[in-house]
C-alpha cells in the first residue's frame, strides 16, 4: 500500500503600509517563489490602514493571484499588524507561519534558504549580514542585540529581522503565555523560542528601499527604542514568574 503524506501547510504574513510602488511586484514575486515548493500555501496581507493606493494595488494584483487574502483596518502600527497577521495565521492551523515585510528589501528568492532548514528547528531567522538601512536604525539595532544577548544569555545577531520561519504549534504557545502587545513582537518572539527550542540564523542579502521611505525617522527611531525598552522591562518580569 502507498501511503501518500499531506503536504505541509505555510502561511506567509505580510504587513503593509504605504507600498502602493511595490506591493503588486512583492505579492507576484511571493506566489512565484511559493509556487515551486510541495506546499499549501495562503499568503495574508494585513493592510495597517495605508494612506497611499498599497490598499487598491494588492486587491488588483491579489484577484489575478491565488491565495491571497487581504485584511484591512486602522493604522496601529508594523507590530500590531504583524500580531493581529499570526494570531489569524495561528487560528488556521498551519504547520509554518513565514513573516517577511512588503518593501521589497528582502527578495523572496532567499525564501529556500530558510525552508530547507526547518527539520532541524522550530525557528529559522534570516541574519542581515550587510543591512542596507540608515545609519541610526542600524547602530539601533546592534546595540539591541548587545543589550538582549547580555540580558537572557543569548548569542543572536538580528532579534527583529522581518524574514522568519516560525513553527506555529511553538507561536501559539507564546502568545498564551504573552498576552499584552508588544511595540516589535518578532524580538521577544525570538527570545522566546532561542529559550525553548532550536533557532537558526541563516545570512541573507538586504537590499536598499527602492520606494517609498521608512516608516521611522529620527525622533520615531528614539520612540521606538523607548517602547522597546518598556517591553523588555515588562517581558523580564513575566519571564521570572
Amino acid at each position: 500500500m502507498i501511503i501518500i503524506m499531506p503536504k505541509e501547510s505555510l502561511i506567509l504574513i505580510l504587513p503593509l503600509y504605504n507600498e502602493e510602488e511595490v506591493i503588486s511586484h512583492v505579492l507576484e514575486t511571493w506566489v512565484t517563489t511559493l509556487s515551486k515548493f510541495d506546499l499549501k500555501y495562503e499568503i495574508i496581507v494585513i493592510n495597517d490602514g495605508s494612506r497611499d493606493k498599497s490598499l487598491a494595488v494588492a486587491q488588483k494584483a491579489a484577484s489575478c493571484l491565488e491565495n491571497i487574502q487581504i485584511i484591512t483596518g486602522e493604522n496601529s502600527g508594523h507590530g500590531l499588524a504583524i500580531t493581529k497577521g499570526y494570531q489569524i495565521a495561528i487560528e488556521k492551523k498551519p504547520d509554518w507561519i513565514f513573516q517577511c515585510d512588503s518593501d521589497d528589501q528582502i527578495s523572496s528568492d532567499q525564501f529556500y534558504k530558510l525552508w530547507n532548514e526547518r527539520e532541524a528547528c522550530e525557528l529559522v531567522l534570516g541574519n542581515r549580514k550587510k543591512r542596507e538601512d540608515p545609519l541610526l536604525r542600524i547602530i539601533g539595532s546592534n546595540a539591541l542585540s548587545l543589550l538582549l544577548n547580555s540580558l537572557f544569555k543569548l548569542r543572536m545577531n538580528d532579534y527583529n529581522c522581518p524574514f522568519r520561519l516560525i513553527k506555529t504549534d511553538l507561536l501559539r504557545k507564546f502568545y498564551q503565555q504573552y498576552t499584552q502587545p508588544f511595540f516589535a513582537p518578532n524580538i521577544f518572539i525570538s527570545i522566546f523560542f532561542a529559550q525553548h527550542s532550536r533557532v537558526k540564523s541563516i545570512q541573507i542579502s538586504h537590499s536598499m528601499r527602492r520606494t517609498g521611505r521608512p516608516s521611522l525617522n529620527i525622533k520615531g527611531v528614539f520612540i521606538a527604542a523607548l517602547k522597546t525598552l518598556k517591553n523588555i522591562i515588562s517581558f523580564k518580569q513575566i519571564d521570572k514568574i
